[in-house]
């Protein structure tokens, strides 16, 4: 595992966990190829394998493997691993497991196959069994550029994509799932992290022209977090993550320096500034008329929906959200009034909501308050909604209680650092890896670290 706040000068190994407690994955199917060979270590004992069919269960406290017509149990931990470890990396190379959980806690979330290189280590925790994938560094961004984005993305795209992350895990901040023995989890609340299963020579040349290559401020490796769509207009930190200030993590249009310097002065803090910035098409970079939506779907990662992701609008019924309100905050309604912005950020996503409602016994309104961005998110849809950056329109109204909330609005995702979309449509339109990553975080600087 890294060390927290140590900056590494040799390529070290990280632990990315691929089946966590909460997937609740009792049994995994794996598929080891023709080559490499692999080796199965289970209580000391090291066991030359086949290329085939393997089962891992989950029962009673322990773990069964069962490979060959053979079976080995035990309760402590059973590691896979290649017996000739190799320092390249190909397409496709390593171990076939499914399910693996993607899209984990999100409105797209399903159980997909990937194929994952160097080591596999199971074990267990919390009485579940999880999975981890030891592996080098710049392996693992070698498969988070074209997990978190499609490989028919332009080269300057995928190298900012990995020295984003790249720095983002050595920055080392969140540390969410360490009392497990991972680094990062292979999924959104860290980096998605699909193996070798979509990397392509594209990829491959992205890390190796950027190897050892991170991205920083001062002295420090930058906290390079990014998200799909900025709507065109970057987040600050401390809007989205309290109390978190991040110099280069600022309020700033996503626009190329041709645009008016009208946009570089507005407030989208003010609601009616905000409202109107929503409904208007400004010329971003991750806007239509520098990546085409009608195109977008080839640059997508994988599990990434096929969507607006610029603006777009989507309806909750009066029934979703008491549901919603009932499931993420514990509130019994009977009848949700109206949704009321009461804070924004920079980008225009609200940072604090009133949410009014009758509760399900008295007359009288009661007032739920949405206190972050995420927050504001996860409480007004099943579905995880795509951005707070949104106004609202009350649709099919009954004695004041509408029976639809139309919500229109900007960007997907937490707007702060890295927009995506429009790195793509910087890359697109000739801008290299230096402007792209000088754009999204500015101030840093690259620096080769090992």
């Amino acid at each position: 595992m890294l060390k927290p706040h140590v900056i590494p000068d040799i390529e070290p190994t990280i632990d990315v966990g691929i089946i966590l407690p909460e997937d609740d994955i009792r049994t995994v199917e794996l598929t080891l190829p023709v080559q490499p060979l692999y080796r199965l270590i289970i209580k000391d004992t090291s066991i030359d394998l086949q290329p085939g069919a393997i089962r891992i269960t989950y029962d009673h406290h322990t773990l069964h493997v069962t490979a060959g017509g053979m079976e080995w149990s035990g309760s402590g931990s059973i590691t896979i691993e290649p017996v000739n470890p190799s320092a390249a990396l190909a397409p496709r190379q390593g171990i076939t497991m499914h399910p693996v959980v993607a899209g984990r806690g999100f409105h797209w979330q399903k159980n997909i196959s990937v194929i994952l290189p160097d080591t596999l280590r199971f074990s267990i925790y919390d009485n579940h069994l999880i999975a981890i994938n030891s592996l080098l560094l710049e392996h693992y961004v070698m498969c988070v550029a074209t997990s978190e984005m499609g490989a028919d993305c332009p080269p300057a795209l995928l190298e900012a994509q990995t020295i984003a992350a790249r720095s983002w895990l050595l920055a080392n901040i969140e540390q969410k799932h360490r009392a497990m023995g991972m680094d990062v989890c292979n999924d959104d609340c860290c980096q998605r992290y699909q193996g070798t299963t979509f990397v392509t020579p594209h990829s491959i040349a992205g890390t190796i022209a950027t190897s050892g290559k991170v991205l920083m401020y001062g002295d420090t490796i930058c906290d390079a977090r990014y998200s799909k769509s900025c709507g065109g207009m970057m987040e600050s930190a401390h809007h989205v993550w309290h109390d978190y200030h991040i110099p280069y993590m600022i309020v700033k249009p996503d626009t190329p320096p041709s645009v008016s310097p009208s946009i570089q002065k507005l407030d989208l803090t003010r609601e009616a500034a905000a409202r109107a910035w929503i409904d208007s098409v400004p010329d971003a970079w991750c806007g239509p008329r520098y990546v085409p939506e009608n195109e977008l779907s080839r640059y997508l990662g994988h599990v990434d929906e096929e969507a607006a992701y610029f603006r777009w609008r989507t309806e909750i019924t009066q029934e979703e959200i008491r549901h919603s309100l009932k499931l993420y905050a514990g509130i019994q309604s009977r009848a949700v009034l109206s949704l009321l912005p009461v804070k924004r950020g920079g980008s225009g996503r609200i940072t604090e909501l009133d949410i009014v409602y009758y509760p399900d016994r008295g007359s009288r309104q009661q007032v739920y308050k949405a206190c972050s961005e995420y927050e504001i998110r996860r409480i007004l849809s099943n579905d995880f909604l795509y951005s707070s950056a949104f106004r609202v329109e009350y649709r099919e109204i009954s004695d004041r209680i509408p029976g639809v909330f139309l919500l229109i609005g900007a960007g997907w995702g937490h707007g702060a650092g890295l927009c995506q979309i429009g790195a793509l449509g910087m890359a697109l339109h000739g801008q290299p890896v230096e402007a792209i990553l000088e754009h999204y975080y500015p101030n840093s600087y690259i620096k080769q670290i090992y």
